[in-house]
Order: structure tokens, then C-alpha cells, then sequence
């Protein structure tokens, strides 16, 4: 028996093609307040006209809510979605995917300054 899952990234394509990808979770609907998750690395991502609350009891998240316009009324992400900028998923060209919506206007600039934030506060604490 194969199972498989489709799971959601946010994709950025690099020059030779290849993207860079970070992972777009709920963490079982728990968002941030699952053990072991680190808020400072999460932002809220949505597919509804405004953001949504943090989840209860889940501490405020400092990066900026991201904005995903959904190709199709049935592209829309939970509530509890969290884009997670500290992990990157490297695939190839070649790989088919099904692209689902896109980046706000709005939010793009905050999408690429919090994932940049993100990635040099990472590398910089495992020097």
C-alpha cells in the first residue's frame, strides 16, 4: 500500500532553476504552541482578506503575516497555517508541482526581508 500527502511550500526559483522552498504547516492545528517549534522562525500565512489571530496560547509571532492569493476558491489554507523560514527544501526543475496561488503584492517584500532575517540570525547562531 502507497500513501502519500500533498504538503505546501512556498517556492522561490534560484537562476539555475532549481527552488528553494519553505514549508507551509499547522503542526497538527496547533500552529506555534506545538512542543519543540520556535515562533521566532513561523509567520502567519493566509488565503482569507485579512490575517488571522494568533492561535490560543500561542505566544505573538514577530514576523508579518503573509498574504497567498489562491488560484482557485478551493486553494485555501487553514487558519492555523504558519510558514516556517528556518527550513528549506531544495527541488529540482524537473520535480512536477502544482502551483496552487501566489504571493500577495502586498506581502511579497515582507515574505523575502523576514525569510532573509530568518536565515542570517540561523547561520550566524550555528558559526
Amino acid at each position: 500500500m502507497v500513501t502519500a500527502s500533498a504538503c505546501k511550500y512556498t517556492v522561490l526559483r534560484n537562476l539555475s532553476g532549481a527552488e528553494n522552498r519553505r514549508p507551509i504547516l499547522t503542526y497538527g492545528h496547533q500552529g506555534t504552541t506545538k512542543r519543540g517549534i520556535n515562533p521566532d522562525h513561523h509567520a502567519i500565512i493566509y488565503t482569507s482578506k485579512d490575517a488571522p489571530k494568533e492561535l490560543k496560547g500561542e505566544a505573538p509571532l514577530r514576523k508579518r503575516p503573509i498574504q497567498v492569493i489562491p488560484n482557485t476558491p478551493r486553494d485555501k489554507l487553514s487558519l492555523d497555517s504558519r510558514v516556517n523560514y528556518a527550513k528549506i527544501y531544495t527541488v529540482e526543475h524537473n520535480v512536477k508541482v502544482l502551483f496552487t496561488g501566489r504571493l500577495a503584492p502586498k506581502s511579497e517584500g515582507k515574505f523575502l526581508i523576514d525569510f532573509d532575517e530568518t536565515w542570517s540570525q540561523r547561520t550566524s547562531a550555528q558559526q
